[in-house]
């Protein structure tokens, strides 16, 4: 009788363990109400437009999807366990908000917002975000790693800032690009803003690069968009095999104290394009540093302010700097220019 009636209760778990893994459907697209954390699992589940989550929500495994269609900011922990949340619409977090396990959010045109009370953006595991807009109407700390695959974009209202902490890192998966716009990138440093293989594209427009240690660019390409400046006392280490663009009324500008220092694992002296005499690169009191792969600046706009300092390792004329006769070249009233190594005007 004894092991009869345990079988029975052993019958009962799973029957309930089956009740809370099951798919399912959150909240209600007709009547609004708070949810509790809600369980979800089996397969493909939804949220609802009017189901307000307060306390988060919870992926069973790797295996489990979830439609969130809900019209309310999401705080406290959502544990995507590996699983893929699918936007079909705009996502809204509000303090306190954090990710205990990773996953992926698939935007499909939507966006990911940090709302105006997310200052702290917690994750514990990476982040992936596909064909996604991750907005921010606040200055904003980053704890944690996230990984934008096909067209991402961050994307913050005019002034605010993005730091990333210790150990954070904004990485571009293979095959994809990240444009990062109207936002300063405060903590840049060592290789915490970065794309995986050479087919990967950063577009920063509108930008403001603050670093606070030396930073290395080392694969893909960057299109410099509208305005784009780095600031610190630190080096821009662009060391990627691939071309990069200033694009159309647009200026590069590196700010007092910086080095922008061009070595390429290629020797390819031509990797930095601009495209018409709008396409500017504007240094100002900052040092402009090049290897013996040389580097030539064919076309745009050079603009030099203040002291300024030119250096080139070049061995030969072939590795030399080299300012291009079709290359617009401005030097600003009361400024100096210090040349160091083999530069040649040609």
């Amino acid at each position: 009788m004894r092991i009869i009636t345990r079988y029975i209760c052993y019958f009962i778990i799973l029957i309930a363990i089956a009740g809370l893994v099951k798919a399912a459907n959150v909240g209600s697209n007709t009547t609004v109400s708070i949810q509790p954390t809600a369980a979800l699992g089996g397969g493909l589940n939804a949220i609802l437009a009017f189901g307000a989550l307060d306390n988060g929500f919870n992926f069973a495994a790797n295996t489990d999807t979830c439609t969130f269609g809900s019209y309310f900011p999401v705080s406290s922990a959502v544990s995507l366990n590996g699983g893929v949340l699918s936007l079909g619409q705009d996502f809204i977090c509000v303090q306190p908000i954090r990710f205990p396990t990773g996953g992926t959010i698939l935007g499909n045109g939507n966006s990911f917002t940090l709302g105006e009370t997310t200052t702290d953006f917690v994750l514990t595991a990476s982040l992936n975000f596909n064909a996604t807009i991750l907005q921010f109407d606040t200055n904003t700390r980053l704890y944690g790693i996230l990984q934008f695959a096909q067209n991402c974009k961050i994307r913050g209202t005019t002034g605010k800032v993005l730091t990333l902490e210790n150990g954070s890192a904004l990485v571009v998966r293979p095959n994809s690009q990240l444009i990062i716009e109207d936002v300063t990138l405060s903590n840049l440093g060592t290789t915490n803003v970065r794309c995986l293989m050479d087919n990967g594209s950063l577009i920063l427009r509108n930008v403001i690069l603050a670093c606070s240690a030396n930073y290395t660019f080392s694969r893909g390409s960057i299109l410099f968009d509208k305005d784009v400046v780095f600031t610190g006392t630190t080096t821009f280490a662009y060391t990627s095999g691939i071309g990069s663009t200033i694009n159309t009324l647009s200026t590069l500008m590196f700010d007092h104290d910086t080095t922008f220092s061009y070595a390429p694992r290629n020797a390819r002296g031509n990797l930095l394009n601009m495209i018409d005499n709008t396409s500017c690169l504007y240094l100002s009191g900052c040092t402009l540093f090049s290897t013996y792969t040389g580097l030539q600046l064919q076309t745009g706009t050079l603009l030099l302010d203040d002291q300024v300092t030119m250096t080139s390792t070049g061995r030969n004329t072939g590795e030399s700097i080299l300012l291009n006769s079709s290359l617009t070249t401005k030097v600003m009233g009361g400024s100096t220019v210090y040349m160091y190594g083999r530069i040649k005007y040609q």
